[in-house]
Parts: structure tokens; C-alpha cells; sequence
């Protein structure tokens, strides 16, 4: 899925969730190497009510400077529910549309998150780590919410120490799913075999 094609759909429904019109949700989930899993839920009500990809693909359409490309990756993001239209991707960090930097400090690597907060659309931000500092709602230890208003803009932001790869943890877990895989294939074995046997 192309991550860069939410440019130009998020500048539209941006402007149509900052006239109060419609409503909806963002959900940014940070990954421990900075790319993102992102997922809008914009809700079917007000001028929306009878809205479908189709018709969001006809409104980014009246932008002349978007590609075929950005379009067709668009509808491939787009599906819809009785309720809502959803768009999901993959930002890779790095790329324009991911707000995501990892800061070299002293005692470590940290994640910050920042994002302009123009709008009635909700944010919320799930981090790989507990959340040290921000400038949101803090929903539980992982978890910010942004939320704006049609009058003034901020710059939201969140922050967590980057999660560090534990070698020890990790062939923790698979020793435990090998050991798990090896039991479970001693079992049906002795069960064929005991089933043979009557």
C-alpha cells in the first residue's frame, strides 16, 4: 500500500472536520522502529451520511495535482462499514507523511510524535513504550488522545523511550512455542497411535 497517498485526502477531510461537518477517529499505532499502522474512521453522519469511498475518491479528485497513482492507492485503503468509511496504511518511518522522529539522548533512543491539531477528528496515539511525556489526554500508559476545536491549532505531542530488543526475551518466547509445538505433536501422535490400537 502506497503510505504516501493520505496527503491530499487528509488536507480535504480536514477541511470539512474542521467546519464542524463531520466526525471521526484517527489511530496512530507507533511501532518500536518508528513506522506506523494508521487507521481513520470517519463517521457516516451530516453531509457524510450517504458518503462512500467512491464519492471521498470524487472530492480528492477535485484536486488537480494529485496523481492517478494516489487515487488508485486511495480506493485500494478506502472500505466502508453501514456506519463509516475506514482508510488504513503502513507509514515506514522515515517517510513524509509520518510524524514520528527517534532522538538520540544521553541515556538513550526516544520516540516523539507530533502532529498539528486542527480539528474535530480525534487522535489518539498508541506508543511501543510507556509514555513519559505529552500534551494530550492520557488514556492509559501507552495511549494519548488529541482532540482540536474550529478556533486555534496546537502542536500535539508524545513521547516514550524506544523499546529496547532483548535478545534474552525473545529466545524466551521462542523456546516456549517450540516446547509448545513439540507437545502438541507428541499428543496427536500418541492419540493416533492409542486410536490404531483399538
Amino acid at each position: 500500500m502506497n503510505s504516501k497517498i493520505l496527503v491530499i485526502p487528509i488536507l480535504m477531510i480536514a477541511i470539512l472536520v474542521s467546519s464542524g461537518c463531520i466526525s471521526g477517529t484517527m489511530t496512530d499505532t507507533v511501532n518500536a522502529d518508528g513506522s506506523i499502522y494508521r487507521f481513520i474512521e470517519i463517521d457516516k453522519t451530516g453531509i457524510l451520511a450517504t458518503a462512500n469511498c467512491k464519492s471521498l475518491k470524487s472530492l480528492i479528485q477535485m484536486n488537480q495535482n494529485i496523481s492517478v497513482a494516489k487515487l488508485d492507492a486511495f480506493e485500494r485503503s478506502c472500505r466502508e462499514t453501514e456506519s463509516s468509511i475506514i482508510i488504513e496504511l503502513n507509514l515506514p518511518y522515515g517517510d513524509n507523511e509520518n510524524p514520528v522522529k527517534i532522538i538520540e539522548r544521553e541515556n538513550g533512543q526516544y520516540i516523539r510524535y507530533e502532529t498539528n491539531v486542527t480539528s474535530y477528528l480525534i487522535t489518539k496515539l498508541k506508543m511501543p513504550s510507556k509514555i513519559i511525556s505529552h500534551n494530550g489526554e492520557l488514556l492509559d500508559d501507552y495511549t494519548v488522545a488529541f482532540k482540536g476545536n474550529i478556533t486555534s491549532s496546537y502542536i500535539g505531542y508524545v513521547e516514550c523511550k524506544k523499546p529496547e530488543f532483548n535478545i534474552f526475551q525473545s529466545s524466551i518466547t521462542v523456546i516456549i512455542g517450540v516446547v509448545i509445538i513439540v507437545a502438541a505433536s507428541i499428543i496427536i501422535f500418541l492419540y493416533k497411535r492409542k486410536n490404531k490400537k483399538v
